[in-house]
């Protein structure tokens, strides 16, 4: 009898497990469904650009040997969260849009080719002189 409740429950588990996989499918259904509107594309894109660039400047602080202590890389980690704020706040995209945006362009291919051209036509303007 034990046995055969112990079963029911594992697969009564399992049969909500399968019921509650369709969610996360949903939403970014809908994320690319909702896609990202014209006039915020540029400031995503200059948003990602810039944000590149802290997370590389931070990730070369982290690597250096002399801020290997744990006090150092908590101000470290918090001057970056500072950092992207700061960037996305310059974009007037709040952190929910961003990360919005950042599911539409990985989930729609047509957002995503908007998105890289986008992209290389603004790092190709940095890099003319």
């Amino acid at each position: 009898m034990r046995r055969t409740v112990h079963v029911g429950l594992l697969v009564l588990g399992l049969g909500l497990g399968v019921l509650g996989t369709p969610a996360p499918v949903a939403s970014q259904a809908a994320a690319s469904a909702a896609g990202i509107p014209t006039d915020k594309l540029e400031a995503f894109a200059r948003a990602h650009i810039a944000i590149d660039q802290v997370r590389e400047r931070a990730n070369a602080e982290f690597a250096d040997p002399r801020n290997k202590k744990a006090d150092v890389q908590e101000k470290l980690r918090d001057k970056l969260r500072d950092d992207v704020r700061k960037v996305l706040k310059e974009q007037n995209l709040t952190e929910a849009e961003y990360d919005r945006f950042t599911m539409a362009v990985s989930a729609d291919t047509a957002q995503r080719r908007a998105f890289d051209a986008l992209v290389a036509q603004l790092t190709a303007k940095k890099a003319s002189p």
